[in-house]
């Protein structure tokens, strides 16, 4: 099923609040493992939330 125009607005708000956070959470993790942030993994976390969130969104707001 193709997603409407709202929804996939909605999951990109969605998912760029939860990479915000996500990210916070990696470069702490990083901080403490005394490593150093890749900042190509932020990319990767906004991808797979997008798509989690589209998903959630697939199909309840028709535009």
């Amino acid at each position: 099923m193709k997603s409407s125009h709202r929804e996939h607005e909605m999951a990109l708000y969605a998912a760029q609040a939860m990479t915000i956070s996500d990210i916070a959470e990696e470069k702490d993790k990083a901080k403490s493992h005394h490593y150093t942030y890749n900042a190509r993994l932020g990319i990767e976390i906004f991808e797979d939330n997008y798509k989690h969130a589209l998903e959630h969104y697939s199909g309840r707001f028709p535009d």
